[in-house]
């Protein structure tokens, strides 16, 4: 399940999403979405890791 089904926007703008659960492929919560690490030379970046 990803994280940013749980956005009501087509785009995904990094300040709504923070503190987000994490959920395991159960639905547990696992953690909370704190930090991006993104490439900022892009137009729109890619995550490469949360």
């Amino acid at each position: 399940m990803s994280i940013f089904g749980q956005l009501p926007e087509v785009s995904v703008y990094f300040s709504k999403s923070i503190g987000l659960p994490i959920l395991d492929s159960l639905g547990k919560k696992i953690g909370t979405l704190v930090d991006y690490s993104l490439d900022f030379e892009e137009i729109y970046p890619q995550v490469f890791a949360i």
